[in-house]
């Protein structure tokens, strides 16, 4: 059902992308360049110097129709063909220094359009509409990047909001549940000295947390970790723990510990991968309407012999 809804929303806004931009074409390639005579020229660009071929693969030509189209530029003086000395078998193109000016004069050109057209968005606006663009190239080309960083007074809304979302959203606890979050984050923000956040990023977007927190005895208590549903698959959540772990290990810490639940199968698996051991396990009734099993997990520091 979800890809339904999803090929829904991508079709809806194919029809109202095509719309908004339709006079881009029409106003911007009336001259001497057609759009696809301007694509072929940004390519060659981008790329320094490439071959028939793969300005094919890219731009998804018809052999027939680049061939016109490169006949063509090459007639006008904007790009040379030489045989390529590793594979004679096919021309490396590049674009001569006209081409190089033609292909500024179009950049100048859609920037101009660009501007008209964007110029009474305010600039939180434009970062949105650039970030989420820059997303959805990322994703479709399977280019998430993530990032594991320390956390600012800053992230802390994130991981109330995060947590918030999934524990009501995708794990519906009550009331009380968020309040014990609530209450333990207060208590960490008017002393961050106590502990140490880590934020997972996904090109730049939050997208996940992992905190470890100075308690009792020279124990250390690992909180608030959790991963935004809509980045699942990345491993984030495998990241995030290993880099605690790393942490732990470079400041030699001892013994750690953390309180979970039953439900949460993927992160109790994590734990037992780096060896945190179930030590105790305690029916709650109080956070959601069904009995669930809150655990304490333990780890501790192997001896050196």
């Amino acid at each position: 059902m979800q890809l339904l809804k999803s090929i829904e929303t991508i079709r809806n806004f194919n029809r109202y992308y095509a719309n908004k931009f339709n006079t881009f074409d029409r106003e911007l390639y009336v001259g001497e360049y057609s759009l696809n005579e301007a694509r072929v020229i940004a390519e060659i660009q981008a790329q320094g110097e490439t071959t028939a071929s793969k300005i094919q693969r890219v731009l998804g030509f018809d052999k027939g129709q680049l061939s016109k189209i490169i006949t063509k530029l090459e007639g006008q003086k904007l790009l040379t063909r030489g045989l390529d000395s590793t594979d004679r078998r096919h021309y490396q193109i590049k674009l001569t220094q006209k081409g190089i000016a033609a292909f500024t004069e179009l950049t100048k050109l859609s920037r101009d359009y660009l501007t008209s057209q964007l110029s009474s968005y305010s600039a939180s606006q434009l970062q949105l509409i650039s970030t989420d663009m820059h997303e959805i190239q990322n994703i479709l080309e399977k280019k998430q990047q993530v990032k594991i960083r320390k956390g600012k007074l800053a992230d802390i809304g994130y991981v109330a909001d995060l947590h918030s979302r999934i524990y009501q959203q995708e794990i519906p606890y009550n009331a009380i549940f968020h309040q014990y979050v609530f209450k333990a984050l207060t208590e960490y923000v008017q002393d961050l000295t106590q502990g140490i956040t880590w934020v997972a990023e996904v090109n730049g977007r939050q997208v996940g947390t992992i905190s470890l927190i100075k308690a009792e005895k020279m124990q250390y208590q690992v909180r608030w970790f959790a991963v935004d549903s809509r980045y699942q698959g990345l491993g984030i959540g495998k990241k995030l723990v290993q880099n605690l772990m790393d942490y732990a290990q470079t400041k030699k810490v001892k013994e750690m510990y953390l309180w979970t639940v039953d439900e949460l199968v993927a992160a109790r698996h994590l734990y037992g991968q780096q060896g945190f051991k179930l030590v105790e396990s305690v029916k709650n009734n109080q956070w959601c309407d069904r009995d669930i099993n809150e655990e304490k997990w333990a780890w501790q520091a192997k001896e050196r012999g």
